[in-house]
Order: C-alpha cells, then sequence, then structure tokens
C-alpha cells in the first residue's frame, strides 16, 4: 500500500502521496480505501486534511467516501481536518440525509468559527436543492 509503505515516513511525503492519490487513483476503490485508512489513521492532521480533500475531489465509485467524511466532520479534533471535509462533501456532494445533518450539526454546534461557516454555507446549498 503507498501510503502505508515504511518509506513514507515525512508528513509532508505523506501528504504528497494522499494527493497523488485521489488524482492517479480517481474511481479506484483501492485509492478510495487507503484514503479513508488515512483519514481514519494518520497521526498528522495535515495528512487528514490531504486525505479528506482527496476524498472529496476524486470521483470514486462508492458512497463509503461520504461516509468517510461525514465521521471526520463529526469527530476529527482537528478543526483543519474538519473544514476539510466540509470542503470534501462540497465537492464530492451531498445526496443522503446523514450528509446534511452532518453539516447542519456542524454549522450550529463546531467549536471553531471557521468550520461552523464552512459547513453553513454548503448545508444551504444542498438544502436548498
Amino acid at each position: 500500500m503507498l501510503l502505508g509503505n515504511a518509506a513514507i515516513r515525512q508528513h509532508g511525503d505523506r501528504i504528497s502521496a494522499a494527493r497523488d492519490l485521489s488524482v492517479l487513483g480517481q474511481n479506484s476503490d483501492a485509492a478510495a480505501q487507503a484514503l479513508m485508512g488515512v483519514l481514519a489513521s494518520d497521526p498528522n492532521p495535515a495528512v487528514h486534511s490531504a486525505a479528506a480533500s482527496g476524498l472529496g475531489s476524486a470521483a470514486f465509485p462508492s458512497a463509503a467516501p461520504i461516509q468517510a467524511l461525514i465521521k471526520a466532520l463529526a469527530s476529527d479534533k482537528s478543526a483543519e481536518v474538519r473544514r476539510a471535509a466540509v470542503e470534501g462533501l462540497s465537492i464530492i456532494g451531498v445526496d443522503s440525509e446523514s450528509a446534511l445533518q452532518a453539516l447542519r450539526n456542524a454549522s450550529n454546534s463546531d467549536p471553531d468559527t471557521g468550520v461552523r461557516q464552512a459547513a453553513q454555507t454548503v448545508y444551504r446549498r444542498f438544502s436548498s436543492n
């Protein structure tokens, strides 16, 4: 697995690998799974953020990336990661009640003002459709 390779130690390298996966792995379940794994487990918030952005920007063939972004938005400790999850949901599209609910919750109660504002903007855009 590209992101789990022992040679990829520095977080800058892991960020680059996450970005590369989102571009080179478009329409690939393996790439989506790798990015979801990074989002769930990498110790560095900047790497989480890159994985969240990658999940949103690539056209992955399943609903699992949306669920991973919802989970990151609801529970990641880093505001940077939660903002990236909102951005990812904005790009990938919100086609489920659970995604709308997560955005609504974040817009009302996220501790970070920037996350609340971003979530509110995306929620309004998708809930008016």
